[in-house]
């Protein structure tokens, strides 16, 4: 018999983002090097410099505290000598420079020009035409640039071969080249009270002329320009008759234009072009020299002076004292970050992977608290009566602790909220305050946030950490006994609204922590849990047998999980999962079947490897899906490395002499390295072997779960899982009530097994007597 092509997965898998893939593999530390014992202190050591690197506040010298007119809190000197730039002073000479610069009018006069051989063309057409037709109409309207009534045109058209005519509208035209025409220059005199630049272009030469306000009177209006033209024709030409006149009156408002145009474009350009070549203003200060004295009053000159010296230093920070606040930086990180080589819970940072995690994420929460710093500053600027130590109370603390506890136990995020505190205390100021306004309400949110499966949860601890800030800012404003109650109401609000953001930003920066660090929260778990699931879809339609038993399985499991404090949740979805591979050859398994059995034309280590195969296979297809590592590791682990009995022992029967490879029929592990994988492992035991159990009473199904559980131990398939005999007798009691209200089916053992004989096994031996 030919085997048949294995089942094709589901078109429609998500595969990861190609970005966040390429982030993970930039920041993914080689397999080569993930044993080595000097990585943990590096990445530790990176952890601690980058924070004292981002939180540094450069310098002692707070200029909010130095009012004008208020006495000093204390004596400031400079450092050093330094030269500090005085913004103001700058701005001030900067917007003098333009300020001098004067409007810029453009002259276009020579643009008469044009409108002299328009007036000769429009001629030569009303010459070439035969009659007043509205084409020709419409080119001469065109040709003078504005419309013409039917009466004027009329008369236009009669005038067409009068020379004398045509004469003096073109000397009208070269008088309005000697003639400054401007819309509305009777407004020059309060707009432009300096005077103005006349830009004009000569020969493709730009000249400028300067024009006093003095000379605003030689400019005409549209109006006075007209009167001016037509008292010089009527002059000049005394000969007109009465309706050559009229005409021209009429024609004159179609060719007097304003020949000056305020330009604020290049005025704009020039005034900023001025600006900028204005260097910049500086004010020096010598080593020691006193800017201020405690007791004394504050003036305008010192606390720009402060301003300027806190700008300075906050550049260049005091070294010494930076450098020190880093070695206790450094020596608390390696105090409170956990890190083991061996195996554990994936909820512990064991891993130099998660140190990189530890190191992405806080530099995004530290950029993110270092960006509302920055961005607080002209907010306090512009709301004097808004304190700036009231306005950094709005910041995401809370931010990190609550992400690491989305992926972590709770004693590791509480170590990096004390951590993390401690960094913030060392470098922001006032110390006293940072403490406990950091740590408190970041280990209450750790607390809080258990359970991330419903929004409710995160709705919950964004208020219980909002409150525990305005808790103790309250505390420390009522010892301080400096603020006033509307001071206090006031930054109230901002407390609470600070812990609500810090949530906020949590739940934001969750799904990228996921994709790019590789792990898994409860809401990836829910989702992944889900009926809509392509693989799970893929796996119901192809392999419905399968499909229930995962189910099945995955309420003993979960069951069993939380009754020895494992992660239920995880446990639950991992079940969903572990037999995903079987979905490639679905007829090949037991559950799947309906009356015939393929590996009845199969040799037994044919057969095998087609068993082993559901293993890999499914791992293979659960990475391409974008499956978090955790679930994989279900599909991976939930064999150990046990072995395919009844195929071994039937390749033995056939061939007694033959010495077998047994690494043929063994999986190829790993052993379950956390509960949570053992509990499934155990799980799957149980539940396929009980199909078997004749006459599953209570008493019978505890005996059997009993020996099943005796043989993986006694096999070592547990020997790297965290169990203890107390857990592994919570899991018996509990499988055993469970299956107890399951099966009710009597089911014979196949070929003469004996009960609990295997751990996959019976399966086998049903797919093989079909």
């Amino acid at each position: 018999m030919t085997t048949p092509a294995p089942i094709a997965p589901p078109p429609d898998l998500r595969p990861e983002h190609p970005l966040l893939s390429r982030i993970y593999r930039i920041v993914r530390i080689p397999p080569h090097l993930e044993q080595s014992a000097w990585l943990p202190p590096v990445l530790m050591s990176l952890i601690a410099l980058l924070w004292a690197l981002m939180l540094a506040s450069g310098g002692d010298i707070d200029p909010d505290a130095f009012v004008v007119g208020e006495i000093a809190p204390r004596t400031v000197r400079s450092p050093a000598e330094l030269v500090i730039e005085d913004p103001e002073a700058t701005e001030q000479a900067r917007q003098a420079a333009a300020d001098a610069v004067l409007p810029i009018v453009d002259d276009v006069r020579d643009m008469a020009a044009s409108q002299k051989d328009a007036l000769a063309q429009v001629f030569v057409l009303l010459r070439q035409s035969d009659a007043p037709t509205p084409a020709l109409r419409t080119q001469i309207e065109e040709l003078l640039g504005s419309p013409l009534s039917e009466s004027d045109f009329a008369e236009l058209y009669a005038a067409r071969n009068d020379l004398q005519f045509e004469a003096v509208l073109s000397e009208a035209i070269d008088l309005l080249t000697e003639t400054r025409v401007a819309a509305e220059p009777d407004r020059w005199t309060a707009l432009y009270p300096r005077g103005v630049e006349i830009r004009r272009e000569v020969d493709g030469e730009e000249t400028l002329e300067q024009l006093a306000p003095d000379d605003y009177r030689t400019i005409l209006n549209v109006d006075e320009a007209r009167r001016f033209l037509e008292d010089q024709l009527f002059n000049r030409h005394p000969d007109l008759t009465y309706s050559q006149r009229r005409l021209i009156q009429k024609l004159l408002p179609l060719l007097v234009r304003p020949s000056l145009l305020p330009n604020p474009v290049e005025t704009r350009q020039r005034q900023q072009a001025a600006a900028e070549g204005v260097k910049p203003v500086y004010f020096r200060l010598k080593s020691g020299e006193v800017v201020v004295r405690s007791g004394e009053r504050v003036s305008a000159v010192q606390a720009k002076q402060l301003q300027g010296l806190h700008r300075q230093t906050s550049r260049e920070a005091d070294l010494l004292g930076w450098l020190m606040r880093l070695a206790l930086l450094l020596g608390a990180t390696f105090l409170l970050i956990p890190y083991t080589h061996s195996g554990g819970s994936w909820r512990r940072m064991n891993h130099p992977q998660d140190l990189v995690f530890l190191l992405l994420s806080s530099t995004v929460v530290v950029g993110l608290i270092q960006i509302g710093r920055i961005v607080g500053e002209p907010v306090v600027q512009t709301m004097p009566d808004l304190p700036r130590e009231t306005l950094l109370l709005a910041l995401p603390y809370s931010t990190l602790a609550l992400l690491v506890r989305l992926f972590y136990r709770p004693r590791t995020a509480f170590r990096i909220a004390v951590l993390f505190a401690f960094a913030l205390t060392l470098f922001l100021q006032p110390p006293l305050l940072i403490l406990p306004y950091t740590l408190l309400p970041a280990a209450l949110g750790i607390r809080v946030l258990r359970h991330s499966r419903q929004r409710s949860q995160f709705s919950r601890t964004g208020f219980m950490v909002g409150i525990t800030q305005v808790g103790v800012w309250w505390a420390w404003a009522l010892l301080d006994g400096s603020s006033s109650f509307a001071e206090m109401a006031q930054a109230s609000l901002f407390a609470f609204g600070g812990g609500m953001i810090a949530t906020v930003l949590t739940v934001a920066l969750m799904p990228f922590c996921e994709s790019v660090g590789r792990y898994v929260s409860e809401v990836r778990l829910l989702e992944l849990a889900q009926d809509d699931q392509p693989l799970l879809r893929w796996l119901h339609m192809n392999a419905p047998g399968t499909f229930n038993h995962s189910v099945t399985l995955a309420r003993m499991a979960e069951s069993a999980a939380e009754a020895i404090g494992a992660d239920g949740l995880l446990v639950r979805v991992g079940a969903y999962y572990h037999d995903l591979g079987k979905g490639y050859w679905p007829t090949y398994f037991v559950e799947n079947q309906r009356g015939h059995n393929p590996h009845d034309t199969l040799k037994p280590h044919l057969s095998a490897r087609i068993i082993i195969a559901h293993v890999t296979q499914g791992a293979e297809l659960a990475r391409k899906a974008g499956i978090p590592t955790e679930v994989i590791d279900f599909i991976l682990q939930h064999h150990g490395t046990s072995r395919v009995e009844y195929f071994y022992r039937k390749a033995s029967e056939d061939d007694p002499e033959r010495l077998l490879d047994e690494t043929q029929y063994r999986y190829p592990g790993p052993k379950p390295q956390t509960k949570e994988t053992a509990v499934v492992m155990l799980a799957d035991v149980c539940e396929s072997a009980l199909r078997t159990l004749e006459n599953p009473t209570e008493e019978r199904i505890a005996e059997f779960v009993d020996r099943l559980v005796e043989k993986v131990y006694t096999e070592g398939q547990l020997d790297d899982a965290p169990l203890t005999f107390r857990d592994l007798h919570t899991v018996k009691k509990t499988f055993t009530h469970m299956l107890a209200g399951m099966y009710h089916q009597r089911i014979d053992y196949p070929l003469g097994l004996k009960p609990g004989e295997s751990t996959d096994s019976g399966r086998e031996a049903s797919a093989k007597a079909g």
